[in-house]
C-alpha cells in the first residue's frame, strides 16, 4: 500500500513537472489577475542559460562570489568582467542584480583578511568585509562600472548593510572608481544601486 501511495503521488509531482515547465514561458499572473515578474538566484551563465529556458525575466541575485571561491588569489578585473558582462548579455534589457562579494566567516577565502568570529553569517562580512579588503572590493567594483557600460540593464546590491555609514563608503569608493576609469578612457556606466 505504500509503495503504490508514493507511485500515485510520483506520478503526479510528474505530471506538474510537465505543466510547469509547458507554462514556464506564459507570464506569471496572481489568481485575480496581477501580473509577476518571476527573476533567478544565479552563480554562473551556465544558470543564466537554464533560467531563461525556464522563463525567467529577470535576475533578482547573482552571487559573485562563485569568481572568488575555490582559488588562492583573487579573480582579475577582466575575467569578472566578463563574467557579469555575459550574464548581463544573456538577459537582453531583463534586469540583472549582481551582489557585490558576499564572503563571511563561514565561507573563507585564503587572500582575504579574516578573522574568527562568534557569530560569522552576522558578523564582519557581506559589505562590512569588502570595505575591509578594500584594494580587492575596487577591482570587483571597477568589472561591474565597465559591464555596466556593455550592459545598461546590469544594477549592484551591497550585501550585509547594517549603517548608512557603510552605504555611503561604498558609495564614495564607487564614485572614485567611476572617475578613475573615465579619467583612464575606460568605458565605465554608474549602474542603479541597491542595498540587503
Amino acid at each position: 500500500q505504500r509503495l503504490e501511495k508514493a507511485r500515485r503521488e510520483q506520478d503526479s509531482l510528474d505530471r506538474q513537472s510537465k505543466l510547469a515547465r509547458a507554462q514556464a514561458m506564459e507570464d506569471a499572473r496572481t489568481q485575480d489577475g496581477k501580473a509577476l515578474n518571476v527573476y533567478a538566484n544565479l552563480a554562473s551563465l551556465e544558470d543564466a542559460q537554464q533560467a531563461l529556458c525556464h522563463g525567467a525575466e529577470g535576475v533578482g541575485l547573482v552571487r559573485s562570489e562563485f569568481l572568488f571561491m575555490d582559488s588562492e588569489q583573487a579573480p582579475s578585473e577582466q575575467s569578472q568582467y566578463e563574467s557579469y558582462a555575459q550574464i548581463a548579455a544573456a538577459f537582453g534589457d531583463k534586469p540583472v542584480i549582481i551582489r557585490t562579494l558576499d564572503i563571511g566567516g563561514d565561507k573563507p577565502l585564503a587572500y582575504l583578511q579574516q578573522g574568527a568570529e562568534d557569530n560569522p553569517f552576522l558578523g564582519c562580512r557581506g559589505l562590512r568585509l569588502c570595505l575591509q579588503n578594500v584594494e580587492v572590493f575596487k577591482v570587483q567594483l571597477n568589472a561591474l562600472l565597465r559591464a555596466r557600460a556593455k550592459s545598461p540593464n546590469l544594477q549592484i546590491m551591497f550585501p550585509m548593510v547594517s549603517t548608512m555609514e557603510e552605504l555611503n563608503q561604498a558609495k564614495y569608493l564607487l564614485n572614485g572608481c567611476y572617475e578613475a576609469l573615465q579619467d583612464s578612457g575606460i568605458p565605465a556606466a554608474m549602474p542603479e544601486i541597491g542595498i540587503m
